[in-house]
């Protein structure tokens, strides 16, 4: 009888005896340090399980799973976003001719710009210039990062509308707004009713934007004498994108502009601008004031650096000489850049600005003007978003990934911290644009985009040059296998 009990009650122990492993389910990647934006410290030794492109489970409880990644000594982050590109845009350096010209060239570039986003870390990408045809397009790819839209607003012939053929114009851009002071400019065949704000946001909701954008850009030769939406304008479009609940981001690259943005209302603001600072090189009150605003009121700000930097890169010999430029586009274009065809583009740009002492002087006067206003917005907690405005121009100097890779130095040489890069890379982004119940962190339900790192990202930023593994939508994908050199 005392055998029996002693058996039942050794029986009943162990049932109390939590299994050390679960069933085997999925992708686990083992033995991992987590950095999540929603988490103070990091969550040392976790697992992290996978099932059907989801995280299903993170935790320091051992599990297995049936296919295992192992993260002892690694870093496992959310994928990045980066919030302001322009896909399929044009290859780098490259006029349409010039495509034509050297098809090859084109394609083997074409092909690679997806995978490059991934190289660099980037699982999101949202292009602020785009229609579902085009994004319908880049996501049929095997290998891409997602790719989002916003639908751009063009005024009837104001900027970037001016620089679309006459002819073309007004058929190829269904988001323009109808704009009264050029009645006598538009054709008979516009529907004025279906170019108001209301109007335009709603045929972008339908047809599956995530976000709005404007343009508030300066007049001149290039952009005419009436570029932009009118006040007016600018809080139809954000009346409207809240009705949709739709994001509305202006391009702003003056106080002027930034000005009008946050009377309208708008959620985002891109672009760091030039032209606040006095002849002492101190913020003027006006914007110093207007900066503050930007700042107390939580808008989203894009500073997009490599806008300029970008165009400094024409001119710097070293550019082209990085190594991850390999990994950004084939080789065979790196080094057509440096033919007589591939220079056309910076020749062109040198040559309309004076030269290059001229040009070179020019961009260093911004870089110096953007210190300070940078700097305030840094001291004000201003809750950045990271967008590398890729490609920003028809420059060789914006790379696809490399160029958000290199927008990273730049805010940490503004006086940004690894830990505020860090969520302007994925939280930040995701909330902006209504993405953060499905990217953004590492935690259970969400979409399962990581990336499995050799360092720790909150003590260096080359962290981010030490990707292994690229888990997009639950696949791991080996980071060397993303490169142009592996094509």
């Amino acid at each position: 009888m005392r055998r029996a009990s002693l058996a039942i009650g050794l029986a009943a122990c162990l049932l109390c005896i939590r299994p050390v492993l679960s069933q085997s389910s999925g992708l686990v990647v083992r033995d991992v340090t987590v950095i999540s934006p929603e988490r103070s410290a990091p969550l040392e030794h976790a697992y992290v399980r996978i099932v059907d492109g989801r995280i299903a489970e993170v935790s320091r409880r051992p599990v297995k799973g049936e296919r295992e990644l192992d993260g002892t000594g690694k870093f496992l982050i959310p994928g990045l976003i980066d919030s302001h590109v322009h896909l399929i845009f044009q290859v780098p350096a490259m006029t349409l001719a010039q495509e034509a010209a050297f098809p090859a060239l084109a394609a083997a570039a074409r092909a690679q710009e997806p995978r490059s986003y991934l190289f660099f870390g980037f699982t999101t990408v949202i292009d602020l210039s785009s229609r579902p045809e085009r994004m319908a397009t880049w996501n049929s790819a095997d290998v891409r990062p997602d790719a989002l839209f916003c639908g751009a607003v063009p005024v009837a012939n104001g900027f970037p509308m001016n620089v679309i053929p006459p002819d073309v114009r007004f058929r190829a851009s269904k988001y323009f707004l109808f704009d009264p002071r050029q009645a006598d400019r538009i054709p008979a065949f516009v529907n004025a009713a279906e170019h108001t704000p209301s109007a335009v946001v709603a045929q972008m909701a339908a047809d599956g934007a995530r976000c709005v954008k404007a343009h508030h850009e300066p007049g001149g030769p290039v952009s005419g004498p009436l570029p932009t939406p009118t006040a007016d304008m600018f809080r139809g479009l954000v009346v409207a994108g809240r009705q949709h609940r739709l994001p509305v981001v202006i391009h702003a690259n003056t106080k002027t502009g930034q000005r009008m943005a946050l009377d309208a209302g708008a959620d985002v603001i891109t672009h760091t601008i030039a032209d606040g600072v006095g002849p002492d090189g101190k913020l003027t009150p006006d914007v110093d004031s207007l900066l503050s605003q930007i700042a107390s009121r939580r808008v989203g700000f894009q500073p997009t650096l490599r806008a300029l930097y970008g165009a400094l890169a024409l001119i710097d010999p070293n550019y082209l000489k990085d190594p991850r430029a390999s990994d950004a586009v084939p080789r065979d274009l790196l080094d057509w850049f440096t033919t007589e065809d591939g220079t056309r583009y910076r020749d062109a740009t040198l040559s309309n600005s004076g030269g290059e002492t001229a040009f070179r002087s020019r961009l260093v006067a911004r870089e110096q003007a953007y210190a300070p206003v940078l700097t305030k917005l840094i001291s004000g907690n201003t809750r950045f978003l990271f967008g590398s405005d890729s490609p920003a121009t028809a420059s060789y100097g914006n790379l696809p990934g490399l160029n958000g890779r290199l927008e990273m130095n730049h805010w940490l040489a503004a006086g940004v911290s690894l830990r505020k890069l860090l969520e302007a890379l994925t939280i930040d982004n995701a909330r902006a644009f209504g993405l953060d119940r499905e990217i953004g962190t590492v935690e259970a339900g969400k979409r399962a985009h990581l990336l499995l790192l050799g360092a720790n990202p909150l003590a260096n930023v080359a962290a981010y040059d030490q990707i292994e593994q690229v888990i997009f939508a639950g696949r791991p994908i080996a980071r060397a296998t993303l490169s142009a050199r592996s094509r």
